[in-house]
């Protein structure tokens, strides 16, 4: 059968710069978002230049039915997801007093429950595959509170604890699982999310590109890594999280974003 990947998310950022760096490297795809004419135009483009098979499917995440469909669809199709990318999420910036409690509730929608629907609905729709990977997109806001964007780190704290128990239940499983917790990346997320990346951050080279976050992602996964942290900066913080008190880490999570 023909094998294809599958990006949630895949029409601008980490997600797009993933579809590209999957099609050089001559994997089929299936782009998920909701920007049918984004989605359309990508397909296109990849196929034509990669002569790969990129598919799309237009579906708006938020609601557990959606989710839903979209196994429907990759049922009604008969199409083996070998590769399955949770990649799409958002994130709001400001005092959380502030924040419409619809935008949060939204977030935690699409960044928790969709994953843990689209989750749950590949790994028993992957049963019958060979290998299967899932791939989990949290945050370097995995490892700690963040003050001004308090829903959106807790919500990726959440995706990297629920990997975690993953791997567990999955050791003996046809199936990995990596995550990965990508640090400040230039994409439209900050547009979106009503903040900016700190001129201080991107002068010490903190700050990566989608695309070399993609590529990061891309190698390790095939090397099964489970934990994938790219760039220098953001390992340390992993590694140095555990022992910087929380008034110490609140104080640079607002300095950042300054």
């Amino acid at each position: 059968m023909t094998k294809y990947t599958l990006i949630t998310g895949a029409s601008s950022g980490i997600g797009k710069s993933l579809a590209f760096v999957h099609a050089k490297n001559k994997r089929n795809l299936i782009l998920v978002s909701r920007n049918t004419q984004e989605l359309q135009s990508l397909a296109i483009q990849l196929q034509e230049q990669y002569q790969i098979d990129a598919r799309f499917k237009s579906i708006d995440l938020n609601t557990d039915a959606n989710c839903l469909s979209l196994f429907d669809y990759l049922k009604s199709e008969n199409l083996y997801v070998n590769e399955f990318i949770n990649n799409a999420g958002i994130g709001c910036y400001g005092n959380f007093s502030d924040i419409p409690l619809e935008s949060d509730l939204k977030m935690v929608n699409l960044n928790i429950t969709a994953l843990i629907c689209l989750s749950k609905f590949y790994l028993n729709y992957s049963q019958a595959f060979e290998n299967a990977k899932l791939i989990q997109i949290a945050s370097i806001a995995s490892f700690f509170p963040g003050p001004r964007m308090a829903v959106y780190y807790a919500s990726k704290a959440f995706v990297l604890s629920f990997s975690k128990a993953l791997k567990a239940e999955l050791s003996t499983s046809n199936c990995k699982i990596s995550v990965v917790c990508p640090g400040p990346t230039i994409t439209n997320f900050q547009k979106t999310a009503n903040m900016h990346i700190s001129p201080m951050s991107i002068k010490l080279g903190i700050v990566q590109t989608a695309e070399e976050v993609a590529e990061h992602i891309f190698k390790k996964v095939q090397k099964d890594q489970f934990l994938i942290v790219p760039g220098f900066f953001n390992k340390l913080t992993q590694v140095i999280s555990p022992i910087i008190p929380d008034y110490i880490t609140n104080k640079m999570v607002i300095r950042s974003h300054s």
